[in-house]
């Protein structure tokens, strides 16, 4: 998918008048700025060279995250038809749409750079042209089917965030909608999500997060998503010339719907870890309804029925049968069985 994206992009860098070691610098300072412990709030959009820094690197990095969320909920998209993003940048969150060729009516769009959104949507009618005459940039005077927070809730003070939260769900519908909120993959943020997780369930809110347990075993630690991100040349050219690797990229997530429903993968357990190898064994972390959980396999022991467990990536849903207690550790034998029942992310160029 991204593939198209990126010949987007190439297109409009070439018309652009920004030499690339200058790009290369402005993405470095956008990337300083973001890891900052105490952002100030700069409006780096209001710069035509960090605007192209951004949309060069760190928008088709944004994108791919929505790409791999909506991948993951598909089926939860069919019956949805109005949008809303606040926080919406270069139009992130509807590029992904776009890209994923979901079936749209309305898309509304709030945020504090306009000039922002036109780029977005300047790209989004090159990939898809009947998204053109959908895009609103303002708040909805009819409720929405979804609404997508940006990497914008956990950005406020936190005796703010609920506040914010609220009042921008009054545009949604109550009775079928789904909510989306993407933040970074940090610590900080982490804590943020769970207590806006937290605080919509008890409106009422349903949970469709993968997660076993409403409460979360890494409550007082850090759980985020990892996923491989496919760079486009431009991409790995800046890193060169950066010291920048987003090879793979973290995020946290939540997602939930109004509708009565739970996930499908509750019962299942979920990987919380990359897949960690070792001289002679793999191992991953996972989590269960009953805590978390580290199996290990001897690679001696891998067999047709649990070599799935040497595929296992963060994020995926998991099924183990047959196993040992070895003091703290679950150990897999040659009668394991593993299977995979879906990967979370993997999506192709």
């Amino acid at each position: 998918m991204l593939n198209r994206l990126y010949s987007v992009l190439d297109d409009i860098y070439k018309t652009s008048d920004i030499p690339l070691r200058r790009l290369s610098k402005k993405v470095l300072d956008l990337s300083d700025y973001f890891n900052s412990p105490s952002p100030t709030g700069w409006n780096y959009a209001k710069d035509l060279e960090f605007r192209y820094a951004y949309l060069f690197y760190f928008y088709p990095l944004n994108v791919y995250k929505y790409i791999t969320i909506l991948k993951f909920f598909n089926q939860h998209l069919h019956n949805t038809k109005s949008f809303l993003d606040i926080g919406a940048g270069p139009l992130t969150f509807y590029t992904a749409l776009s890209l994923f060729d979901v079936k749209v009516e309305r898309l509304y769009a709030v945020d504090l750079n306009n000039g922002f959104m036109q780029s977005g949507r300047q790209i989004i009618e090159r990939l898809t042209p009947e998204f053109k005459n959908r895009i609103y940039f303002g708040y909805p005077k009819e409720e929405v089917d979804f609404i997508n927070f940006g990497n914008v809730i956990c950005e406020l003070p936190e005796q703010e965030r609920i506040n914010f939260l609220t009042k921008n769900l009054e545009f949604v519908d109550k009775k079928k909608s789904f909510i989306n909120i993407l933040e970074p993959g940090t610590r900080r943020a982490f804590k943020g999500i769970l207590t806006i997780r937290d605080y919509l369930i008890e409106k009422g809110y349903f949970l469709l997060n993968p997660c076993p347990s409403l409460s979360c075993p890494r409550q007082n630690d850090w759980c985020h998503e990892n996923i491989y991100f496919p760079r486009s040349e431009l991409i790995q050219i800046i890193e060169n010339q950066t010291g920048l690797n987003n090879r793979f990229i973290n995020f946290c997530y939540l997602f939930l719907s109004a509708k009565e429903s739970e996930s499908h993968y509750k019962k299942h357990m979920k990987v919380i870890s990359n897949l960690m190898e070792y001289k002679g064994f793999y191992a991953v972390e996972v989590c269960t309804e009953k805590g978390l959980k580290r199996f290990e396999i001897m690679k001696r022991h891998i067999t047709d029925g649990n070599e799935k467990f040497t595929k296992i990536s963060r994020g995926d849903i998991i099924q183990i049968e047959g196993y040992n207690l070895a003091g703290k550790i679950y150990r897999l034998t040659k009668d394991s069985r593993v299977r995979i029942v879906k990967k979370f992310s993997g999506e192709s160029l």
